[in-house]
């Protein structure tokens, strides 16, 4: 089952929103994913699941000694080296081994990579799907042939939005084309907004089951800026919650249970 993340705009969260309800779907299903990233996302998921203390030291590594992640496979394809010893080599877990996910990588730079980089993904994709329940890509708001080509195959893509006027109306003037089952939603959503759930429904005649929400969490949000958020969602779902906590971890619940339905249903 394979799950693409695609922004509206550039600034919509699909990692973080990603890598919530993956861990979710981890700690409360026991769905074993596998999670990676566009080549061309500058964000990185290691920003989300390793400790920030450990963040720079990897980064160092990464930049002067070895490639890693998806740079390295794309180096291991030109010298035809690309199997399964290589992708497990540069997967990282987390989450109790229930996610493994594939880091983009440290260099940005186009001139060292193959000019079919996206055949390269891929690959890496077709043999996550046959190892993993459910594959999640983020596409950040990337929508190159590779991006299309997926969009279309996918069981399920979740469009990611800001509760902007301008991104929302440019979307479903003229909406790209996507294949499987699609959620619209809404991270670090604000029901006070005017563009709020009640409003989209009616300005854009949206199916109420087809919309998702992650509400504004500041505690969320550190956690990801401290790569904690797997410890985050532990003690959240185990432990005594706030409110704002309750309400975030339920609308979490919601989203895994309607993408997962779904998805297994297009398979």
């Amino acid at each position: 089952m394979k799950v693409l993340f695609w922004g509206a705009d550039e600034h919509c969260g699909t990692t973080c929103n990603m890598s919530a309800i993956a861990s979710y779907a981890a700690l409360a299903n026991h769905t074993r994913s596998f999670l990676m990233q566009h080549k061309a996302i500058k964000n990185d998921l290691d920003l989300l699941f390793q400790p920030i203390t450990k963040q720079n030291t990897l980064r160092d590594i990464s930049a002067y000694y070895v490639l890693e992640g998806m740079d390295y496979l794309i180096y291991q394809e030109r010298a035809n080296r690309l199997n399964w010893e290589s992708l497990r080599e540069c997967l990282y877990s987390a989450v109790d081994g229930q996610i493994f996910y594939l880091p983009a990588g440290a260099r940005q730079k186009p001139g060292l990579y193959p000019g079919k980089t996206g055949e390269v993904q891929k690959k890496v994709i077709r043999k996550m799907e046959e190892l993993a329940d459910v594959v999640f890509v983020d596409l950040g708001h990337n929508m190159d042939a590779f991006s299309r080509e997926l969009l279309y195959e996918a069981d399920v893509v979740v469009v990611n939005f800001p509760q902007d006027a301008g991104a929302l109306n440019q979307f479903f003037e003229c909406q790209p084309k996507f294949g499987g089952q699609i959620f619209y939603l809404w991270g670090n959503y604000d029901e006070n907004q005017v563009y709020n759930i009640d409003n989209l429904i009616r300005i854009y005649r949206l199916q109420t089951d087809k919309i998702l929400t992650i509400s504004r969490n500041p505690a969320f949000e550190h956690a990801c800026h401290m790569g904690r958020i797997e410890q985050y969602l532990k003690r959240n779902l185990n432990g005594k919650k706030s409110l704002r906590s309750s309400c975030f971890v339920e609308e979490l619940r919601r989203a895994v249970t309607q993408i997962l339905e779904v998805g297994h249903g297009s398979i």
